[in-house]
C-alpha cells in the first residue's frame, strides 16, 4: 500500500514529467500497475501552477485517469473545508516501512516506526475531509476548465 498527500505540488506517485520538469521536482512516469494507492491532494494543488502553466492540463488529466483506477483511490480536500487545515508538507508513505519527504534540497527517507505511524496518522487525518470518486474527479475537471479560461486568456493579451 502506498498513500500519497500533496500539499503544495502533485505528489510524485502521480506527478507527470512535464509536470516534475516545470515544478523543478523529480518524478513523472511512475507506473502503478499492480499496486495499491492512495492520493489525497488538497484543492489548492489543483489551481497551483508551476511555470507557464501549460503542463497543468495534462496533469490534470493524468489525475483524472488515475482516479478511474481499479487500484487507485485519488481525494481531494477541498478549500475551505471544515477540520483543520494541511500539514505543512507532502509525504509517500510506503506500507508501514518508510515515509519520504520531499523538500526543496532533497528527499528524506523516515523509516523510524514512531515517524511512520505519526505520518500514517495525518495521512488518515486529512483522508477523512477528502471527497472521493465522481466528487473528486468533479473538482479536477472544474480545476481544468478554470485552467483553460486562464490561458486562454493570458494568449489573447499576448
Amino acid at each position: 500500500m502506498v498513500r500519497a498527500l500533496g500539499v503544495a505540488v502533485v505528489p510524485l506517485v502521480v506527478r507527470t514529467a512535464e509536470y516534475a520538469r516545470e515544478a523543478g521536482l523529480k518524478g513523472g512516469g511512475v507506473d502503478l500497475l499492480g499496486k495499491r494507492v492512495e492520493v489525497v491532494v488538497g484543492e489548492g494543488v489543483l489551481r497551483t501552477w508551476p511555470g507557464s502553466g501549460a503542463c497543468m492540463a495534462g496533469q490534470l488529466e493524468r489525475l483524472v485517469e488515475v482516479a478511474g483506477g481499479e487500484l487507485v483511490e485519488f481525494g481531494v480536500v477541498p478549500l475551505g473545508v471544515a477540520g483543520g487545515g494541511l500539514p505543512p508538507h507532502g509525504f509517500t508513505v510506503f506500507g508501514e516501512e518508510a515515509v519520504v519527504v520531499e523538500t526543496v534540497t532533497r528527499e528524506l527517507t523516515l523509516t523510524a516506526a514512531g515517524d511512520v505511524s505519526v505520518y500514517l496518522r495525518v495521512f488518515d487525518e486529512v483522508r477523512e475531509r477528502a471527497v472521493f470518486g465522481d466528487e473528486a474527479v468533479a473538482r479536477v475537471m472544474r480545476a481544468a476548465a478554470d485552467l483553460r479560461r486562464a490561458l486562454d486568456s493570458i494568449q489573447r493579451k499576448r
